[in-house]
């Protein structure tokens, strides 16, 4: 359930940088504040899951996006390290 409530605000928020253009109609909010037009995205992109009902391909999927993330900020991290970034000071003594 929070995946479906940060996604259309992630959405949102990567239209709004103007990183994606396709993405550019998901920019824009209701008058509370809500992005109503990448919510409606989501909730499509849900109902395709819940339709294909093929469980066993989904979790493969989904399982590969968390490890993507992961690989990531990993990345990221080691990256950072390489270079020795002055900006880069992790609080965290074992942060790799």
């Amino acid at each position: 359930m929070s995946r479906f409530s940060g996604a259309p605000r992630l959405l949102q928020a990567i239209a709004s940088d103007g990183v994606i253009p396709l993405l550019a109609p998901l920019q824009k909010t209701t008058k509370r504040g809500e992005p109503l037009m990448a919510i409606l995205l989501t909730v499509f992109i849900c109902e395709l899951g819940i339709l294909i009902a093929a469980l066993e391909s989904i979790t493969a999927l989904i399982s590969q996006f968390f490890l993507m993330c992961y690989l990531g900020v990993n990345s990221a991290c080691a990256l950072q390290s390489l270079l020795k970034a002055p900006s880069w000071r992790p609080r965290f003594r074992y942060y790799h």
